[in-house]
């Protein structure tokens, strides 16, 4: 159970194995440079299959983090619902960060391998990866890629988006038109956000 006097932090490193190997040491580094900022911070992390549990125990455990923080088994929703703010990594989570009107940063760290393939041979070229910054005309999410994954770049970002500021209500507000808007065309709008995805390819927004 969490028990939180302060502002709560969901952090969602991902839920396959080599994502959270490569996004679990940033972000509880991250972690860390919050909770010195905000000493009543919580965190909250969802784990997607108990196996996953550990590296992400470990790098808590290495900056200190893990007496303050609660990893819960299943999905993502009630980790989210119970947060103030989160920090993402790269995928549906995000969306559904959204749709829940959770202040978010989104990051990703592709592996050597995936990062050498795209660069050769130009397989993505997009402005922005945050799913909810596809779907509108304006991107709403921060964003972190590659060497930008850094406690440096994330802390302030999160700590405004923790805060009572004019980004977390920005975002709070237009989370509410996206979720209208996927309501209203929800077929439609993936199917842009995936079109978007591909080379030379942009979403079409309407007038």
């Amino acid at each position: 159970q969490l028990r939180a006097q302060g502002p709560v932090l969901a952090m969602l490193p991902g839920s396959r194995a080599g994502e959270i190997e490569r996004m679990a040491e940033p972000f509880a580094a991250t972690l860390a440079l919050l909770a010195a900022r905000l000493p009543e911070l919580r965190c909250v992390v969802p784990v997607a299959r108990p196996r996953l549990a550990e590296p992400i125990r470990a790098a808590l455990a290495h900056y200190g983090m893990l007496e303050r923080t609660l990893l819960t088994e299943g999905g993502s929703r009630v980790a989210l619902a119970a947060a103030d703010a989160a920090l993402v990594t790269s995928g549906t989570a995000s969306l559904e960060a959204a749709l829940l009107h959770r202040p978010m940063a989104v990051a990703y760290r592709a592996s050597p391998l995936t990062l050498a393939l795209v660069r050769t041979f130009k397989l993505i070229r997009v402005t922005h990866f945050a799913l909810p910054n596809l779907l509108t005309e304006t991107p709403l999410i921060p964003e972190f890629l590659q060497a930008d994954v850094t406690p440096r770049r994330m802390g302030p970002v999160l700590l405004s988006l923790l805060g009572d500021t004019e980004a977390r209500e920005m975002q709070c507000r237009e989370f509410a038109k996206l979720h209208a808007i996927l309501r209203r065309d929800a077929s439609r709008s993936a199917a842009l956000a995936v079109i978007s995805l591909l080379p030379g390819h942009r979403i079409p927004h309407e007038p």
